[in-house]
């Protein structure tokens, strides 16, 4: 799909709406995104995922404290690249699991419990929502994270836009 420039003029009055259209792809969510240019306003499509990154707290923390900052400069980096290069809009690294508090509805009632959902080795240690052309670019990205030489792992998931339906 080629871009469409939109005169400066005309693009007060459709930004709104262009930011609002949107198009499910086989492959996750499509969004325009409204990128300014010399001439305009360009439109490309482009698809959301997150990047769910776990980590073994027990390996991860018996790292000595320099392999940890190691890799979280490693892991800073890479993020920072993504955010220059336009393809990160947020992501976060997360406090430790012990933290968390999880609830639950359990006989009618809310139940809150220490700590995350549940019992594994695995902890969510923080998230980055990409935004790419393709689901092989963002698999490509997620292949170079640098947690994953910590024993981390990333989940990606392509977004779901507007309501949740079964089907």
């Amino acid at each position: 799909m080629s871009p469409t420039v939109i005169s400066r003029p005309a693009a007060d009055s459709v930004l709104l709406r262009e930011l609002e259209k949107s198009q499910k792809g086989s492959r996750g969510v499509e969004r325009r995104l409204l990128q300014s240019t010399k001439g305009g306003i360009q439109s490309t499509t482009t698809m959301q995922y997150t990047c769910l990154i776990y980590l073994d707290e027990k390996k991860f923390y018996s790292l000595s404290k320099d392999e940890q900052n190691q890799i979280h400069k490693e892991c800073g980096e890479w993020h920072e690249e993504l955010v220059k290069t336009g393809k990160s809009p947020r992501g976060s690294a997360l406090q430790p699991g012990a933290t968390a508090r999880t609830f639950r509805l359990q006989d009618g009632k809310v139940v809150m419990t220490d700590g995350p959902f549940a019992e594994t080795k695995e902890v969510l240690g923080g998230f980055d929502t990409l935004e790419c052309d393709s689901f092989d670019e963002v698999l490509q990205i997620a292949a170079k994270f640098p947690g994953l030489k910590a024993g981390g792992a990333m989940e990606v998931r392509p977004h779901i836009e507007g309501s949740c339906e079964a089907v």
